[in-house]
């Protein structure tokens, strides 16, 4: 691949936002998903969130995961699908799980 690839996609991206990148590299997929997933100043967990980012940083919510039906966490789908997404394919309500995500969240953090 070459080095000038991430300049090449910020560039397809600045000119025509909805264009979806050929091969994108890893350091561009890593600093869109680091954009994409900013969190709310309330919550440590969002629905915009990529499902494998959660798990990610926040193991605990592993079992939140599992009681609510959403085994999407070793799905190559959970790098690029994010929270809301994922429920939305399995007909899970985003609300509860993004509240139940949280509390587990804030209760490890108690710890």
């Amino acid at each position: 691949m070459k080095s000038d690839q991430p300049n090449q996609n910020l560039e397809v991206i600045k000119s025509n936002p909805t264009k979806t990148l050929k091969n994108p590299s890893p350091l561009w997929l890593t600093m869109a998903t680091k954009t994409a997933t900013k969190k709310s100043a309330t919550q440590a967990i969002t629905k915009e969130m990529p499902i494998g980012k959660i798990v990610m940083e926040h193991p605990e919510t592993y079992d939140v995961f599992m009681k609510h039906g959403l085994h999407c966490i070793g799905c190559a789908a959970a790098h690029f699908e994010n929270l809301e997404q994922g429920c939305q394919a399995h007909g899970i309500d985003v609300t509860k799980i993004v509240k139940d995500l949280n509390e587990a969240v804030a209760k490890a953090k108690k710890k």
